[in-house]
């Protein structure tokens, strides 16, 4: 029996919103069902008590800490945390390290293994080791955090905001290779990230693995598709809301008069609700049956990102149904699609225009770059054989 502590800022709960976070949902509970495993949780939560109880009732156990919410003060003190990023809460990073030590007393628990989800979380890893010096440490990289803060100082116009993202980053990178080189195992979601990494630290050991993603193979693909252009996204994500925007102002103004724009995704701002009239379409949440309608029936997914990092699971799961998507270079990343033929590259406002009235014109070409990109999926990207726990140490 392998004892596995799983430590992560968000809680592992099948109505989380986010892609990363339905990941982290996905694989942990497929640990928890492994006969020789014996898992606990150690997770932040801004909503414990409901939380709590969905983890006891599929039989998950471990700590969830209720987070308050971010004020002034609590965001200027958590700036002089540089060893934990500079933007993690420093309440969080307080609450982590007392709760692994109950974790050790309390439940009287000593890991084989941790597995920390997301990179910021294993900036904890020297606070962790002096508890569990005997155990062995990973770490899921949904992104690679340097190359998020990176695009964000390059795309920065403001004098004083770049030199400040420059910091960012720069500090971003320090932690990294601090992290990196005395973390037992990397596991990263495509070969670009593997790559990211050893730059960092070439010294590192990493395990590619298959994010998971909604798998919407499960309709036959049609021709005749109504003119609906999507945005899909978790709204609460100021790369995703940029995104919506540019898509509303500098795109469906140069499209026929019969396209809409819809923009599905949870928690979208006030801004972006305001925005609605006969030519835009604000979701909200949609659930898989609701997403599947939009997927099977809608012209293109649009996905023109200027900020993030790692694959976009978005991308994934609209090629996955089969409805054609164009994007750009981060859009695209760590799929091995090819331009064309599983999708349409964009870069410029007109590249999105064109490609886009090339797809009402050729019925026959969207349904050609639809079934290309599914048959790419489901060739690529098996998360049923990937696993949390795979260790080459």
């Amino acid at each position: 029996m392998k004892n596995v502590l799983y430590v992560s800022p968000y809680s592992p709960i099948s109505s989380v919103q986010g892609a990363g976070g339905q990941a982290c949902n996905y694989y942990v509970k497929k640990l928890s069902k492994m006969s020789d495993i014996s898992l606990l949780v150690l997770c932040a939560s801004h909503d414990r008590d409901k939380e709590f109880v969905e983890l006891k009732s599929e039989g998950l156990d471990g700590i969830i800490f209720q987070i308050p919410k971010k004020n002034i003060f609590s965001r200027i003190i958590s700036k002089f945390y540089i060893n934990y990023s500079g933007y993690l809460d420093f309440r969080y990073v307080k609450s982590m390290i007392k709760n692994a030590m109950r974790i050790k007393t309390e439940f009287s628990f000593t890991p084989d293994f941790v597995i920390f989800d997301w990179e910021e979380t294993a900036y904890l890893l020297p606070d962790l080791k002096k508890i569990f010096p005997n155990s062995k440490f990973s770490v899921v990289e949904q992104d690679v955090v340097s190359q998020l803060r990176f695009r964000y100082y390059k795309n920065e116009k403001n004098l004083f905001g770049r030199l400040y993202k420059f910091l960012l980053y720069k500090n971003i990178l320090r932690l990294e290779k601090k992290m990196f080189g005395n973390i037992d195992m990397v596991q990263v979601f495509t070969k670009k990230d593997a790559d990211l990494v050893k730059n960092v630290s070439s010294s590192v050991n990493i395990f590619v693995m298959s994010p998971y993603y909604h798998n919407f193979n499960i309709f036959p693909l049609v021709k005749n598709r109504k003119n609906d252009i999507l945005f899909y996204g978790y709204l609460a994500r100021a790369e995703n809301q940029e995104a919506a925007f540019w898509l509303i102002e500098k795109i469906l103004p140069n499209l026929p008069k019969e396209c809409r724009c819809v923009i599905l995704g949870g928690n979208p701002p006030e801004s972006l609700i305001k925005m609605q009239n006969e030519r835009v379409v604000i979701t909200g949440f949609q659930s898989e049956e609701q997403l599947v309608e939009w997927f099977k029936n809608s012209l293109c997914m649009v996905v023109p990102l200027k900020h993030g990092a790692g694959i976009k699971i978005k991308v994934l799961e609209a090629m996955s149904s089969g409805l054609p998507v164009l994007t750009n270079e981060i859009g695209i990343e760590g799929i091995p699609a090819k331009n064309g033929v599983d999708y349409i590259h964009c870069e410029s406002e007109n590249d999105f225009v064109q490609g886009i009235k090339t797809l009402l014109q050729n019925k026959d070409y969207a349904y050609n770059i639809g079934n290309s990109s599914r048959e790419l999926l489901q060739r690529e990207f098996n998360y049923e054989d990937s696993s949390y726990l795979c260790w080459s140490v």
